[in-house]
């Protein structure tokens, strides 16, 4: 244990040190830049992400305790100076045309939940108020918007409802007391939402028959956050364990995926069920993580290929390189571990106050858990008010004007991932994809030997990637974003959601 303390004692100090490399001093305190590559790109709208990001991380380790009100004003009078009067937090420079998901929503709930999440954490105020919470203050808003949820791609779904979850939290704590008891009355319906649609076999929410439950888990661990604050246990408790416990256990994958997992065994710790493996795989998880950490004291995403920002397709950086974001979520994680495994270091850690990624509540069923204190299935009669619109729909239709062959695409393929870096697979992996509704499946197998065509097998395949053979070439030809694709539904992903992820550092 005496090592391991000195690797995270170790980590922290490298870490602090990394961060105060990207503050921009000229700016003001507590501004930041996202990583080196953006301090020669200087693209001033990245300065807000990383501000916030960076801000996160420097609360989480302490950094932010003894500053003083100048400093704090300055972080919060940059910050402010991206709220709209709507009290949407926005990049200046974001076109809807550059946006990887079909609109606004998305990117605003995020960038909003961030900046409040840190003006909360420097006990400062947004400039505005929220008038955007008009689109969600009343049942009828509310359960319109959330038959607008696809759960066939959870883990969008899942930053969405936190998002939204956070901003009913700031509304019933700091707003007058009409808002505070309609507030308050729409969280408890988002909650009983949450009770009613949870998913019996997996403990997620997601579609019926979905198989992608890396994915239904990174959408849930969002979802729990409402749990955490609430200080509520989770039904379902022993399939969610049990399955997070056989995922993502191999090394790291990406800084989301990794703090996700993470965030879901160490607050279901509590619940007492399979501590001793949850113990190893958090051990087994934090030496990983430590073992990632850059040269420079960040951390990165993943090691290959392009990272877009979250949401805009204008910026790209190369990954593998230090940023703020994934610097941030590395940290949160080991943080998360080390107040799991070691409860006598939590001081140690500040976490920020509200909901989002990055909330750790250290008092978590603190007082124990029973069997007792989990809901039965609460009987809704109106629950046709929250069946999706999307459920029932027909299966993706693949068929297009593309003019291409699945044969065709299949050697463009070959062509352009045999020229990529493959040194990382060690062992032999299956990439089937299904581009056409007739017949429309051919496979791929790469290893660090190379890249060659096949026979598909349903047995064989590792992960199997549904798409059409149009939005396939465009993403080949660099045209589409698989982020995009994945987000607008133009992409459907079944099977190992990690490989999946690789692939797009190889076409």
């Amino acid at each position: 244990m005496g090592n391991l303390q000195d690797r995270i004692e170790e980590m922290r100090n490298r870490t602090t040190a990394w961060l105060h490399s990207m503050m921009l001093k000229e700016k003001g305190y507590g501004i930041f830049t996202n990583s080196d590559y953006n301090k020669e790109l200087q693209l001033g709208d990245m300065y807000f992400p990383a501000t916030y990001n960076a801000g996160h991380g420097m609360k989480l380790l302490g950094e932010y305790e003894n500053i003083t009100d100048k400093e704090k004003d300055s972080i919060a009078s940059f910050l402010n100076g991206f709220q709209r009067t709507d009290g949407v937090f926005r990049m200046k420079g974001m076109k809807e045309e550059d946006l990887t998901y079909p609109d606004f929503e998305y990117d605003d709930f995020h960038q909003t939940n961030y900046a409040m999440g840190l003006l909360d954490s420097l006990d400062r105020e947004c400039a505005e108020p929220f008038r955007f919470m008009k689109k969600y203050d009343s049942r009828r808003k509310l359960d319109s918007w959330l038959r607008r949820r696809d759960m066939r791609a959870p883990w969008t779904e899942g930053n969405f409802v936190v998002n939204l979850a956070s901003f009913y939290i700031r509304m019933m704590e700091k707003g007058n007391k009409s808002e505070q008891r309609r507030y308050k009355k729409l969280l408890d319906r988002l909650l009983l939402w949450h009770e009613v649609m949870q998913d019996p076999e997996t403990g997620y929410w997601i579609e019926k028959g979905f198989d992608d439950p890396v994915s239904g888990m990174a959408g849930a661990s969002h979802n729990f956050h409402i749990y955490f604050y609430l200080n509520r246990p989770v039904p379902r408790y022993k399939k969610i364990i049990d399955h997070s416990l056989s995922i993502l256990n191999d090394g790291v994958s990406s800084a989301c995926l990794d703090i996700d997992v993470v965030d879901v065994l160490c607050n279901f710790y509590k619940y007492r069920y399979r501590q001793d493996d949850i113990r190893n795989y958090l051990e087994k998880k934090l030496k990983d993580l430590l073992d990632y950490q850059n040269e420079d004291g960040g951390f990165s995403d993943t090691d290959k290929g392009i990272r877009y920002f979250d949401g805009w397709s204008v910026y790209r950086e190369p990954q593998g390189m230090s940023n703020c974001f994934a610097t941030w979520f590395r940290c949160a994680a080991i943080a998360m571990i080390d107040c799991t495994l070691h409860p006598e270091n939590s001081e140690k850690w500040h976490f920020r106050k509200g909901i989002g990624m990055g909330y750790f509540n250290k008092d978590y069923m603190k007082e124990g858990f029973s069997e007792e204190m989990l809901n039965t299935s609460p009987k809704v009669k109106h629950i046709k008010a929250w069946i999706p619109k999307t459920a029932g729909k027909k299966e993706m239709k693949l068929n297009d004007d593309s003019g291409q062959s699945k044969e065709e695409i299949r050697a463009v393929l070959l062509e352009k991932m045999n020229e990529a870096d493959l040194s990382e697979f060690k062992e032999e992996k299956i990439f089937a994809f299904r581009v056409k509704d007739e017949d429309g499946y051919f496979a791929l197998a790469v290893s660090s030997d190379g890249v060659e065509a096949v026979p598909y097998s349903d047995d064989s395949a590792h992960v199997l990637l549904t798409i059409s053979i149009g939005n396939l070439m465009k993403i080949a030809q660099g045209k589409m974003q698989p982020v995009f694709a994945y987000g607008t539904k133009k992409l459907k992903i079944s099977g190992d959601i990690t490989l999946a992820l690789k692939l797009q550092n190889l076409i």
